[in-house]
C-alpha cells in the first residue's frame, strides 16, 4: 500500500513537471526535491527529468559609434559600461569605430555609423553645410584643448605666445578652432605668432625644441611629457573661452527612426560615466584590458591621464543654447562659418532628461 502510494506520487510529480514547460528546445536539469507522504514518513527522492524551458531572448541592436581617435583612456566610460553590462542591459551591442573627429560627422551623416563623439565646432560646421546632425548628450564639461610647452620656455599665459613658434596638427579639428578662438578672445594678432603644421607629433616637436609650444588635449600630450620627467606649462583654453564641449551626436533621421535606441544608448553611457567617476580603480583596469600597451610600464601614465580626464566628465548631461551661440558667433567672426544657423537645431536634451540617470 505504501509502495503503491509512493509510486503514484512520483508519477504525478513527473507529469506536473513535464506539463509546466512551453515548447522550446529541451534543456536537461537535475532536480532534487523532498516529497511528504501521508504515512508521516519523509522520503528523499533524486531523479533526472526532461524539463522544457522557455527563454525569450532580448532583441539585440548593433550600434556603431565613431570615436574620433585611437583606443585610449579617454573612452573609459565606454569600456566601463561594456564591462558592467550597462549597454547589454539595454539590448545594445556596441562596436567602437576608431578614426578621426572629421570622419565621425561624415560617417554618421552617411549612416555608416549610428553615433559619433565630437567637439561643438564639428556640429556647427556640419549644420552650416546643411548636414542634419544633432547632439543627444553632453559628455565633457569644458573644452579639453591646451597650449603646452616646456617650463624653461616661460609660456604661462596666452600673451607669452607672441613671437614664439606654435605647433598645430593642421588647419582642422578641435585644436585648430581652440587656438584661433584663444587668440581672438585675448585680442592677440595671429601674425605675431609663427605657426607650424606638425601633424600629431606634438610631443616630439616640443621635447626636441622644434617648436616653442604646441596644441593638444590637456589630458594627453602634456601628461605624456610629464611622464618622461619633463616640467611642463599648460594653458587651458577653457579658462579663457567658452566653447561647446565634446558630446555624443547622431543624425536627425536616426532620432526620428530609432528614438528608443537613442534613449537606451544615452542611458547606458551616462551610467558608464557615473561608474567611472565612482570607481576609478575599476575604470583604470577596464582601460588596461581594452587598450593595448596601456598597462605595465605605461600604467602610471594611463592612470594620470584618466584622472585628468575625469575632471572633464563631472556633470555630464545637457547642453545650453548660449554656449552654442557664443561658439558659432566666434566661428563666423573667424571665417570658419559663413552663415549662422539655428543653435536650437544643434542639440536636444530630451534623451538626457528622460534617461532616469542623475549625471
Amino acid at each position: 500500500m505504501k509502495a503503491n502510494l509512493l509510486l503514484c506520487l512520483l508519477a504525478a510529480t513527473a507529469l506536473v513537471l513535464s506539463a509546466c514547460g512551453p515548447t522550446t528546445t529541451p534543456a536537461p536539469q537535475v532536480i532534487k526535491e523532498t516529497v511528504e507522504v501521508p504515512v508521516q514518513q519523509t522520503v528523499q527522492v533524486q531523479q533526472t527529468v526532461e524539463v522544457q524551458i522557455t527563454t525569450t531572448p532580448q532583441p539585440i541592436s548593433v550600434i556603431r559609434v565613431s570615436m574620433g581617435y585611437i583606443p585610449n583612456f579617454q573612452y573609459a566610460p565606454f569600456y566601463v559600461a561594456l564591462e558592467k553590462g550597462y549597454f547589454a542591459e539595454e539590448g545594445l551591442q556596441i562596436i567602437m569605430d576608431y578614426g578621426t573627429e572629421e570622419d565621425a560627422v561624415k560617417k554618421v551623416a552617411s549612416g555608416t555609423t549610428d553615433f559619433g563623439t565630437s567637439s561643438g565646432d564639428s556640429i556647427i560646421l556640419a549644420r552650416a553645410n546643411g548636414i542634419p546632425v544633432k547632439y543627444v548628450m553632453r559628455w565633457y564639461n569644458g573644452w579639453p584643448t591646451a597650449i603646452f610647452s616646456l617650463k624653461d620656455k616661460n609660456i604661462t599665459k596666452p600673451e607669452d605666445l607672441v613671437g614664439k613658434i606654435v605647433g598645430l596638427p593642421g588647419p582642422f579639428g578641435a585644436n585648430w578652432v581652440a587656438y584661433q578662438a584663444l587668440l581672438a578672445k585675448q585680442g592677440i594678432d595671429p601674425a605675431s605668432i609663427t605657426v607650424q603644421m606638425i601633424g600629431f607629433t606634438q610631443i616630439t616637436a616640443v621635447s626636441e625644441g622644434q617648436v616653442d609650444a604646441a596644441a593638444g588635449y590637456a589630458v594627453n600630450e602634456p601628461l605624456q611629457l610629464q611622464a618622461q620627467g619633463k616640467e611642463v606649462n599648460v594653458i587651458n583654453v577653457s579658462d579663457y573661452v567658452n566653447l561647446v564641449p565634446i558630446g555624443m551626436f547622431t543624425s536627425e533621421q536616426y532620432i526620428t527612426d530609432h528614438p528608443d535606441t537613442v534613449q537606451k544608448f544615452v542611458r547606458g553611457l551616462l551610467r558608464g560615466i557615473n561608474a567611472t567617476l565612482a570607481e576609478p580603480d575599476f575604470a583604470l583596469e577596464a582601460v588596461i584590458r581594452a587598450v593595448q600597451f596601456s598597462g605595465g610600464n605605461a600604467r602610471p601614465g594611463t592612470k594620470a591621464g584618466l584622472e585628468a580626464a575625469m575632471k572633464y566628465w563631472t556633470g555630464a548631461g545637457t547642453y545650453d543654447s548660449a554656449t552654442f551661440k557664443e561658439t558659432q558667433d566666434l566661428m563666423v567672426e573667424l571665417g570658419m562659418v559663413t552663415t549662422a544657423t539655428s543653435v536650437d537645431d544643434m542639440f536636444t536634451n530630451e534623451f538626457v532628461d528622460n534617461a532616469g540617470v542623475t549625471p
